[in-house]
């Protein structure tokens, strides 16, 4: 996985018309593109997971609500 800093540093060889090579370039953003398909599935299942938890802590809440009055 690429950092931040790797992708903000790198840089490409010249290419004989003072462009960048094209090869090096779609290397590059191949790489990226990779990474940031794989974070972007990461993130989208941590937010389902925390979408779960929350619903779990709402059930856990009510629970104790209940407790509590039944107590009472």
């Amino acid at each position: 996985m690429m950092t931040p800093q790797e992708v903000s540093s790198k840089t490409f060889p010249k290419a004989v018309m003072g462009g960048y090579g094209m090869a090096a370039v779609d290397e590059f953003l191949d790489k990226l593109t990779e990474d940031y398909t794989e974070l972007f599935k990461e993130n989208t299942a941590l937010k389902g997971r925390i979408k779960q938890l929350n619903e779990k802590i709402d059930e856990y809440r009510q629970i104790e609500e209940s407790m509590r009055a039944t107590l009472l």
